[in-house]
């Protein structure tokens, strides 16, 4: 009995909760339980680590999937050979031996002597490098819309998959965007510009740092754009001269830029551009230089600029502008949309342009053309089924030479009648070839009326290798000298410069 009562006064001295706390503590309890997992589920993970280590002598960061990394190289005071490597808001972990790691940092400070490479993840990441940097770095920047930043040393970009950005700032550096619509930017050093499979804009060298660069553009519609060739006020810039088929001949005279599958160029200096097969698009902006735009096959838009330009569509449905000025603009066989002039006002801080010029217009090429010169007193020469605008005050109506047709065979500068060129009323007779010129010189034809003669002079790799003097109407030979026939005798093509005045053109022969 005495045992019962004290197992009951056991058992009563936890007693049960009054019936308005009967869920008191033990709420209370699972409250604080369910409130710590919540919190726990809301908590930000904790980031991925990147690991640091050695491939061979090379230096290697590696970026943890899911996350975005914004990893910096920075050189290391009285360490030339060594680097510090930071990876904001992401831990790095593995670090090797001979290595001093800073957690607190996200840093890890390591000897480098084969460089640096960086292999960033599926994020939208940023990596850059220090001026001070002075060992190769090579950035790998994975899936996502990237932006690798190198520095002024030997740097080499990849920006894999996404919309990338990619800037070599001075170094020589190749440059790969990759799969997407990236941004090249190569800045001042020997660059090699790949824009890869996509939509892509590319920057070369500017006027201040002109070295030889390799730009190729890849499938897509890539771009070059008028950065290229920053406006300097203080001074007039050299003219450019571009063959997008390729050869290391482009850029400024002596440059030795190569520049291939580009189908969209702007300039804002003058320029002699000859195009390919492809489409492709040429714009002179906010320049007074004259520009000479072929396009050879394909259907083109070529607008001029301020100056006095020469705009070829060559064979193709062309799209033709003049632009400002007293321009010469050819058509070419194809199906052709020409206008003399801008029918806009283009306007800038300080300027404006507006409609003007007197321009000559060839387009007797056996198709239907339309043709509209704008402002001016212009001149047209035209096939009698060409459809030709009230605006154009003199038009000279006939038959296309024989041949003539939709430049399906031997399209280009000088097919079915087409100048092969044309500069400063002075054209190129079609139809020559290298061989022939060799032995009995190039045949021009100098337009206008008068007396006045035409001073002209052709320019081979820089150095004059002709003169001739025509008379209005008149067909002029150029005929060169024994050392530039020397030179070319084995030559399947040669590019040559022919001078009217102050202007130029591209002539490229073939035998």
């Amino acid at each position: 009995m005495t045992s019962m009562h004290r197992r009951r006064g056991t058992a009563l001295a936890s007693p049960l909760p009054r019936r308005g706390d009967r869920f008191g503590l033990g709420a209370r309890s699972r409250s604080a339980a369910a409130l710590a997992l919540a919190a726990a589920a809301l908590a930000p993970a904790a980031a991925s680590a990147s690991t640091v280590s050695y491939d061979g002598a090379v230096l290697v960061l590696k970026a943890a999937p899911g996350e975005i990394n914004k990893p910096s190289i920075q050189d290391v005071d009285g360490k030339p050979g060594s680097v510090t490597l930071y990876d904001y808001g992401v831990p790095v972990t593995s670090v090797p031996a001979g290595c001093d790691d800073h957690p607190d940092w996200h840093s890890v400070e390591c000897p480098a002597p084969g460089g640096v490479r960086v292999e960033l993840g599926d994020g939208d990441d940023w990596a850059s490098v220090s001026l001070g940097v002075a060992v190769p770095v090579e950035m790998h920047g994975g899936p996502g819309n990237d932006k690798l930043d190198g520095n002024d040393k030997v740097n080499n970009l990849y920006g894999d998959e996404g919309n990338d950005t990619l800037n070599g700032y001075g170094g020589n550096e190749a440059l790969d965007g990759g799969l997407g619509d990236d941004t090249v930017d190569g800045g001042a050093g020997s660059d090699h510009l790949l824009g890869g499979d996509g939509n892509d804009l590319l920057f070369p060298d500017h006027y201040e740092d002109p070295s030889p660069d390799v730009v190729d553009g890849g499938p897509g519609i890539d771009r070059i754009d008028a950065d290229w060739t920053t406006k300097r006020y203080d001074d007039i810039e050299p003219d450019l001269i571009l063959t997008l088929g390729g050869g290391a001949d482009d850029g400024r005279p002596g440059e030795g830029d190569d520049i291939t599958n580009v189908e969209r160029i702007w300039f804002n200096v003058g320029a002699t551009v000859t195009g390919t097969d492809a489409p492709e698009y040429m714009k002179l902006v906010q320049t007074n230089q004259p520009g000479n735009l072929v396009g050879n096959g394909g259907a083109d838009e070529l607008i001029g600029g301020g100056g006095t330009d020469v705009v070829d569509g060559g064979a193709g449905n062309d799209i033709l502008n003049g632009g400002f000025g007293d321009d010469t603009i050819t058509g070419g066989p194809g199906t052709d949309k020409i206008s003399g002039d801008q029918t806009t006002t283009e306007c800038g801080y300080l300027w404006c342009k507006y409609p003007y010029g007197n321009d000559l217009i060839y387009a007797r090429d056996g198709e239907v053309d339309s043709i509209d010169c704008g402002a001016g007193a212009d001149r047209v020469i035209a096939d009698a089924n060409d459809v030709v605008a009230p605006d154009c005050e003199t038009v000279e109506r006939g038959s296309a030479p024989a041949g003539g047709g939709n430049g399906s065979a031997g399209g280009g500068p000088g097919a079915s009648g087409t100048p092969l060129a044309s500069v400063g009323g002075v054209q190129v007779i079609a139809g020559q070839r290298l061989g022939k010129v060799l032995k009995k010189g190039l045949k021009v034809s100098v337009g206008g009326s008068g007396t006045k003669k035409v001073k002209i002079r052709l320019s081979y790799s820089g150095k004059t290798v002709a003169r001739a003097t025509g008379k209005p109407g008149r067909i002029a030979t150029l005929r060169l000298n024994a050392a530039a026939r020397r030179a070319l005798a084995a030559r399947k093509q040669a590019k040559f410069t022919l001078f009217v005045g102050q202007e130029k053109a591209r002539v490229t022969l073939a035998r």
